[in-house]
């Protein structure tokens, strides 16, 4: 405070107490020193005198040890409700709204996606769909290509925490389990939407119930011109399900295929913009439910897919090959003019084929299971 006049006046503030008042100025400076020690990212080791390594310790919740199935389960269900009011046109934009997983999606359109858990790649999460492994054995890259979108999803379970070790080597991070159930009712379901850069989408869902025999078939196409360059896509989905339910009996058959072209514009090298590649997937699988006192739950699949990668994309407003030589259909809307020792594309074509049984009961002991899986890639 800065006071320029002082009033003697009976009626002043400092006048009426009756004191000597001594107004002064007081100085205070404050200095924080830190070391530059102190602030670099390496720090913590230059003042461990030597590495110590822990023993092997027994996790005890109570007064006896944690037996392997009270480990923690961390498990996260998406409904089916959550699913019609995300504000998503695929499950791979509803899969970012989860707190648990992380998912990169290369491309719109649900065309290709990264799934991450706790950290790790997309090749360490396993991806089930009603229970069967469809993991792509060449990348994981491939595994979220399926043959349904969420219309036809009834929930999604996800998975992780050293529980996973249930479902084998391949979920290092997590699992991740795509559910569809067809309906005890009739009914149908279409969907439709559009937008800019030519985008389309459709989708038709049918339930068909007769007694004890359910069916899901359901049908998903879209299509875009891409956004920016080389970034246009089409994709089919086809996929039936059949239930036949007898007492506590169920037969599970189930057919799938999926179709993916794109344009992969800086999807794996954004130094090369003109990438294509077109994905097809076949899928089907028989299982049994059975049992009361012993459930059993015996089932056989087989999943097919085939990969065309082009690092430059072959068509008529693109590229050609003739002789051994990538030459340019149109030199004023591509990059190169002729690549030469670019002559021929990449094909592969991976076959898995999976058998697995279930057995579990329950006692008073508590409930005992034995699984066992044999898979061929």
């Amino acid at each position: 405070m800065n006071f320029r006049k002082f009033s003697r006046k009976s009626y002043a503030a400092f006048h009426s107490m009756h004191k000597v008042i001594c107004i002064s100025t007081l100085c205070a400076t404050c200095c924080i020193i830190a070391s530059s020690s102190g602030v670099t990212a390496q720090s913590d080791t230059i003042y461990l005198p030597k590495i110590i390594n822990l023993e092997e310790v027994e996790i005890v919740g109570q007064k006896s040890p944690v037996q392997f199935d009270e480990l923690p389960r961390l498990v996260t269900i998406i409904s089916s409700n959550e699913i019609e009011s995300a504000p998503s046109h695929s499950f791979h934009d509803l899969l970012r709204y989860t707190a648990a997983i992380d998912n990169r999606q290369r491309g719109k359109g649900g065309i290709q996606s990264d799934l991450s858990i706790r950290g790790g790649s997309f090749d360490h999460t396993l991806v089930l769909f009603n229970g069967i492994n469809i993991s792509d054995p060449q990348t994981g890259h491939l595994s979220l290509i399926l043959p349904v979108e969420s219309e036809a999803i009834s929930r999604i379970e996800i998975l992780n925490g050293p529980a996973t070790r249930v479902h084998g080597t391949n979920a290092f991070s997590g699992v991740i389990n795509f559910v569809t159930h067809p309906s005890e009712t009739n009914s149908i379901k279409l969907t439709a939407s559009a937008g800019e850069y030519g985008y389309t989408e459709t989708s038709l869902t049918v339930n068909i119930s007769k007694k004890n025999f359910r069916n899901l078939i359901h049908y998903q196409y879209g299509h875009s011109d891409g956004y920016t360059y080389n970034t246009d896509y089409n994709k089919h989905n086809l996929f039936y399900q059949g239930q036949l339910h007898s007492h506590e009996n169920i037969l599970d058959i189930q057919l799938g295929f999926a179709f993916r072209e794109f344009g992969a514009n800086g999807f794996y090298s954004p130094a090369l913009p003109e990438q294509f590649e077109h994905n097809q997937m076949i899928f089907t699988s028989i299982s049994y439910k059975s049992g009361r006192i012993i459930k059993i739950e015996p089932g056989i699949y087989w999943r097919r897919h085939r990969d065309r990668f082009e690092y430059f994309r072959e068509d008529r407003d693109w590229y050609r090959i003739e002789n051994g030589i990538c030459i340019s259909n149109d030199p004023s809307k591509t990059s190169r003019d002729t690549i030469d020792w670019y002559s021929q594309h990449n094909h592969h074509i991976n076959d898995v084929f999976g058998a697995q049984l279930n057995l579990s009961t329950n006692t008073k002991l508590g409930t005992t299971s034995f699984g066992w899986h044999i898979r061929s890639e």
